[in-house]
Order: structure tokens, then C-alpha cells, then sequence
């Protein structure tokens, strides 16, 4: 217990790192507050209806209001959270 209270005491952020975590985090909330949407009509057929505010949903054709498409947002968060990772190594040793 004690190697690993020494160990995260020696994991610390450089500036760098703990600016790219910030940006991270706000591309991560703005991509939850403006999220993709998608609409799925009576016989399957699935319509991407693009991105708007997630308390005002786009609205379609004959007033049909479109879902929030979860699987493209979590793949974009995946994504991003990849990125900031490959990003927080490549910073690491820079000061």
C-alpha cells in the first residue's frame, strides 16, 4: 500500500498536461450539451437529423422530434478520451 501511495505521489501533471485535461473536459461537456441526433421512421428507416442544443432537440418533418444518438456521441467521447491520453504521454516530459 504504501509503493502505491509513493507511486501516485510521483504521477503528478505538468502544466501542459493539466491545460490539455482542461480542454478535454470542455470539449467533453460541449459535446454533451450539443449532441448528434438521429430519427427512426415507422418502417426502420433511420434519419441523421445533424447536431443541436439537447433541450431543444431538431425537429423534422410533420413535427417528428429526433432522439439523441448515444452510440455516435460515446464514440466521439472514446475518442476524444484517446486523443487527450495519446496527448498527456506525448506531454509528459515537456515542462
Amino acid at each position: 500500500m504504501e509503493k502505491l501511495h509513493a507511486r501516485l505521489q510521483t504521477m503528478t501533471m505538468n502544466k501542459n498536461q493539466r491545460s490539455l485535461c482542461v480542454v478535454l473536459i470542455s470539449i467533453i461537456i460541449a459535446m454533451g450539451i450539443y449532441p448528434p441526433f438521429y430519427c427512426m421512421y415507422a418502417a426502420g428507416v433511420v434519419e441523421n437529423s445533424g447536431y443541436g442544443w439537447i433541450f431543444h432537440p431538431p425537429s423534422l418533418h410533420g413535427g417528428v422530434v429526433a432522439s439523441v444518438d448515444t452510440t455516435m456521441l460515446i464514440t466521439q467521447w472514446i475518442g476524444t478520451v484517446i486523443v487527450g491520453v495519446i496527448g498527456c504521454l506525448l506531454l509528459k516530459n515537456n515542462s
